[in-house]
């Protein structure tokens, strides 16, 4: 499968960092590397998941979460 854009290198980041489940879900504010823009296109696509939580625990402190679903490890294959 042909992805279009920066989707094939965002999906090898989160899978480089391991983030399969939402309990190993990246923080993308703080890693320049994640595209927020075309991560949200492809929570869109059903290849990634997203979820605003807590960031380390802290509950006053919340950021995006990003992690791979089931179709985004696919497309990687």
């Amino acid at each position: 499968m042909k992805l279009a854009g920066h989707r094939t290198e965002q999906l090898q980041l989160l899978k480089t960092a391991g983030a399969t489940t939402r309990a190993k879900a990246v923080a993308v504010a703080f890693d320049a590397s994640y595209r927020p823009v075309t991560l949200s296109r492809m929570v869109d696509e059903g290849l990634v998941e997203h979820a605003y939580t807590a960031v380390k625990g802290d509950s006053k402190r919340r950021a995006s979460h990003y992690w791979l679903t089931v179709a985004g490890l696919e497309a990687l294959s």
